[in-house]
């Protein structure tokens, strides 16, 4: 499967190397690509632990390394260069299932699967010239619209992530922090936010290669317009369905 080499700037708005603005609003961010398809897979593994709270956060964080190994898979795909590059993948969405079980050794054990749909963007010095340095791309997060309107509190100038596709979440979306002066390109990359993946080039078969990925959007926090989360549970009749954003049972 081929990554989408499309780009979704209007060619009728005009940047010049600069941030537009608008009255009181900045330009929307739309330099991104879809990710191809939903990102979707299985997953299965034995964690250590019973909290309800530490086994929701153990499945998001087996999800989002599932993630970025299939957005590896991708770039293995083609047939360019991508050695060092450096990438951003928004999570917009999750379809989560999964289940809860004891193994033979007593332990937790987790099964389930997930869909994702999102968007990438490579992270380059030109993309960030295009807004004037002034759109921080490495801290790009979900911020609910009531939060630019609560009375006494000063919100930082935020600027939208425009979503291809028309989200059912009512409440919010993705925001990029702005900076009116710019900010400088990052030369280095904070190893907390990227994570460097190795990948095979095609045209570097003999030197070890990769690239950095950068993974942002919805988490354990998220609405359940943007992640569902659904616990299948056994019964006597056979399989039932509990849907929930929480994690609700826990094997004994």
């Amino acid at each position: 499967m081929e990554l989408v080499e499309e780009d979704l700037q209007n060619s009728d708005q005009q940047q010049s190397g600069s941030l537009i603005q608008t009255g009181a609003s900045f330009a929307p961010f739309v330099s991104h690509n879809p990710l191809p398809s939903p990102i979707s897979s299985g997953f299965s593994f034995c964690p250590d632990i019973r909290d309800k709270n530490l086994i929701k956060k153990s499945i998001f964080a087996e999800i989002d390394s599932k993630i970025k190994n299939s957005f590896s898979q991708l770039l293995r795909e083609r047939v360019i260069s991508h050695d060092n590059k450096r990438f951003v993948i928004v999570k917009l969405g999750l379809d989560i299932s999964y289940s809860l079980s004891n193994n033979d050794a007593g332990g937790l054990n987790i099964e389930g699967h997930y869909s994702c749909t999102g968007i990438y963007f490579e992270l380059t010095e030109e993309l960030w010239l295009k807004y004037g340095g002034c759109y921080d791309l490495t801290k790009i997060r979900y911020r609910k619209y009531l939060d630019f309107f609560k009375r006494g509190k000063k919100e930082k100038l935020q600027a939208l992530v425009l979503e291809k596709t028309l989200s059912s979440d009512h409440a919010g979306g993705f925001f990029i922090p702005v900076n009116r002066f710019g900010l400088n390109y990052p030369k280095t990359l904070d190893e907390k936010k990227f994570e460097f993946i190795a990948v095979s080039d095609p045209l570097l078969d003999d030197k070890k290669t990769g690239v950095y990925l950068h993974l942002a959007g919805v988490d354990i926090s998220s609405n359940v317009s943007r992640v569902k989360f659904t616990q299948i549970g056994k019964t006597e009749a056979g399989v039932s369905m509990n849907t929930s954003t929480r994690v609700k049972m826990i094997p004994k």
